[in-house]
């Protein structure tokens, strides 16, 4: 892999949507992608596989539509653009 990259798992109702990407010192770090949007109700788990999951709020939880807007932009621009906010992915926890 790259500096940067954008990978997402779950189903087509329920994603995550992660993002490596260059911050502003110069270092490529994974955050977690999310609409600019109240969080609702308790965190939700997304099974990346038979073994792997992860909880994302609300707000990090993508349809496959939605996905795709976000890994096309990325696509274009290499970087996850507005309206999208980026939470730093804490890699020490989760499933």
């Amino acid at each position: 892999m790259g500096e940067t990259f954008i990978q997402a798992g779950g189903s087509a109702q329920a994603m995550t949507v992660e993002a490596r990407v260059m911050t502003s010192d110069g270092t490529a770090r994974l955050f977690t992608v999310g609409r600019q949007e109240p969080v609702k109700g308790p965190p939700t788990t997304i099974w990346i596989n038979d073994r792997a999951q992860v909880t994302v709020s609300s707000n990090e939880v993508f349809t496959a539509e939605e996905a795709a807007v976000v890994f096309l932009t990325f696509y274009l621009t290499d970087t996850v653009a507005q309206p999208y906010q980026l939470r730093e992915f804490d890699l020490g926890v989760g499933g």
